[in-house]
């Protein structure tokens, strides 16, 4: 077969990214304004961070629910979904917000968004295996992450620079009183601007997913990609529960695939202190610093964490060295979180700008690598299903690690968080040197399409077998 690849794919990579984008926004728009929303909405601090953290616990469910049905649901309606439960989850924080006592609906406006949020973890795997050739895998799976970058980078400059200055306080004092009026009016229209910009976005980009996303490429890009392709066209039934099962048993019962996951678990802890928590670090440490100070430190970080996912996506397409890479991304994580502590202790600020960014770095660095690294470990098994639960655990993790950083921050200081970034860095790079450096799918696009034999660690799997008139086709 001829393999071919379609220019239509980076239109709907744009999408992706678009959807990452504001995902990838949420999070630090409420970092940075969470003074202002615990007086505003009359909550605590914490309750502000489940708002910027909530959709990973809601991803869990959607996740683990997808490892079941996500085969037969599609890409098409996988994109559609995203993009309307994301316009949901718009309109209930523009409401919430405006109403002020409306709190229980903006959570549940990002619970509903967790929908989208686990889709974008399946999505860019699943969509990026099926329409992309080999050299350009890891590039176009680091995009969507990119794309998140950047809406982390531009939430803190924009919220720095118009929130009212005066709203920003890290003692959560009232509002100057002869200003309220003024100062609400200002932050209603940030808020309800940002939402409806971001739902007429959303709206376009579902459009352009009804009518331009197919679940399969007319033609595949790779041999990888035909096989698998051909293993479902000629089945014959649609596979029932317990095949289903049975998919997922191989998949849980591989020993790499677990190694990954908790390597990919324990290195999450530095992705709640980029995303979440941060400027509250930084303003504990000093109490002086401007809020715009503290929003370009934000930005530069996660700006950084962006180079960190394309280095890595370009450097895997080239070396295919995916052990290493994870392995790489976890030391320097480590370095950069001692570089993290050293700062808050000693209140330094370029200290702390620097090694921040080199955290956010190293850790999309390796986040890349991680997912490419599972990938090649579980193939053949079905992707939806395998990044699925690999999301699930992640999102999980993310929520874990909001709680136990925020009450190691409010019980011992930033310099504890630093800490348990230290120690969940070498946890993931302890973890990784445990996997085998086994490349199934690699291995495929390289040899023979039609005789390839995977190796992995739950089964030996033929993808071939011969009819009687001598002609091959994969195993049903």
């Amino acid at each position: 077969m001829e393999y071919k690849t379609y220019k239509i794919r980076w239109a709907i990579m744009v999408g992706l990214v678009i959807c990452s984008f504001i995902r990838g926004y949420f999070p630090l728009m409420f970092a940075m304004s969470n003074d202002v929303v615990v007086r505003y909405l009359n909550v605590t601090p914490y309750q502000v961070d489940v708002l910027a953290s909530v959709d990973s616990a809601s991803a869990v469910a959607v996740c683990f629910a997808f490892a079941f049905i996500g085969e037969g649901i599609g890409l098409k309606m996988m994109s559609v979904a995203t993009t309307g439960f994301f316009a949901v989850c718009c309109i209930a924080i523009a409401v919430g917000f405006v109403r002020r006592c409306c709190y229980t609906l903006m959570v549940i406006g990002r619970s509903l968004s967790g929908i989208s949020s686990a889709l974008l973890f399946i999505l860019p795997a699943t969509f990026s295996n099926a329409w992309f050739p080999p050299h350009q895998l890891a590039t176009a799976l680091s995009l969507p992450i990119v794309g998140s970058c950047l809406g982390g980078f531009t939430a803190p400059i924009v919220f720095g620079h118009l929130l009212p200055a005066s709203t920003i306080d890290s003692n959560y004092t009232a509002f100057n009183t002869s200003n309220d009026n003024i100062e609400n009016s200002v932050v209603d229209t940030i808020f309800i601007a940002h939402m409806v910009t971001f739902t007429v976005i959303l709206l376009l980009c579902t459009v352009m997913f009804c009518f331009v996303v197919t679940n399969y490429p007319p033609s595949p890009p790779s041999g990888a990609q035909e096989t698998l392709m051909k293993r479902q066209k000629h089945s014959q039934d649609r596979k029932n529960f317990d095949e289903t099962l049975e998919d997922i048993w191989n998949i849980v019962t591989n020993r790499s695939f677990w190694l990954i996951n908790l390597a990919s678990i324990c290195s999450s802890s530095v992705v709640v202190v980029i995303s979440v928590i941060q400027p509250t670090m930084i303003r504990m440490s000093l109490p002086d610093i401007g809020n715009t100070a503290v929003a370009y430190v934000s930005s530069a970080t996660v700006l950084a964490s962006g180079f960190g996912s394309l280095a890595s996506g370009s450097m895997l397409d080239r070396f295919r060295s995916y052990k290493a890479f994870s392995l790489l991304g976890a030391v320097m994580s480590t370095a950069s979180s001692v570089g993290v502590f050293l700062g808050h202790h000693y209140q330094i600020l370029e200290l702390m700008s620097v090694s921040y960014a080199l955290v956010a770095f190293s850790r999309l660095f390796s986040y890349t690598a991680f997912l490419e690294f599972l990938l090649e470990r579980t193939y053949p098994a079905n992707k939806i299903t395998a990044t699925s639960i690999f999301s699930a655990l992640y999102n999980l993790s993310i929520f874990m690690w909001v709680t136990l950083e925020r009450i190691a921050l409010d019980t011992w200081g930033e310099e504890s968080v630093a800490i348990m970034c230290i120690c969940g860095n070498v946890l993931s790079g302890l973890t990784l040197m445990a996997v085998a450096p086994k490349y199934n799918r690699t291995n495929v696009n390289k040899g023979s399409r039609s005789d390839a034999v995977i190796c992995n660690d739950f089964e030996k799997i033929n993808l071939t077998e011969h009819d009687g008139n001598n002609n091959q086709y994969p195993k049903a």
